[in-house]
């Protein structure tokens, strides 16, 4: 009430009975919870990642644009620009997957979003727990999750030094760089 908050009660606990028994045994609510809880970690990261990449990759267009349209000595950092915007492409194959070959009827291995996907659809709604199909799927996207993170992080570190040396060398402010990059 006029931007006052006030707590109305306080928390009650309470048993939560399943209503039926199902037909086959499933795991026990604790590993099922603690599976769930391990899937919303990877799709939390593979969510941050695929708009980190994306972010990235604006940037190396804008600093190509920088370059291309700058006045001042910095001819040299072409090589830099290249090898980063390789790299981030690679980034984004592994976690984005060949997009020539996402054309209906083309085959590509499985990206993270995919196995995530798979575990979603098997353990959506599902008081059984996860399989061992499950468990595996969740592990290997785990796995290329670590992969392109690492991947990821060092180019985000590229990235930054880039721009500012090329900032130290007099190329012009970039939309998206703090204003405390240029002078006054």
């Amino acid at each position: 009430v006029d931007g006052t908050i006030e707590q109305l009660d306080g928390p009650r606990s309470f048993d939560v009975q399943p209503l039926r028994s199902g037909a086959l045994p499933g795991a026990n609510p604790a590993e099922v919870a603690e599976f769930w809880r391990e899937y919303e970690s990877a799709v939390r990261t593979h969510s941050a990642m695929v708009i980190a990449l994306a972010k990235m990759l604006t940037k190396i267009e804008r600093i190509q644009q920088v370059i291309a349209h700058s006045t001042a000595d910095i001819g040299d950092m072409d090589d830099r620009v290249v090898t980063l915007r390789t790299a981030l492409l690679d980034i984004d194959q592994q976690l984005n997957g060949n997009r020539s070959k996402q054309e209906p009827g083309e085959k590509f291995r499985p990206i993270i979003n995919d196995r995530l996907f798979s575990v979603s659809r098997g353990v959506d709604r599902s008081t059984y727990g996860p399989t061992t199909t499950h468990r595996r799927m969740l592990e290997i996207a785990n796995e290329q999750i670590k992969d392109i993170h690492g991947k990821l992080v060092l180019a985000e570190v590229n990235l930054t030094a880039l721009v500012k040396d090329l900032v130290a060398k007099g190329a012009p402010w970039m939309e998206g760089e703090p204003l405390s990059t240029i002078g006054k």
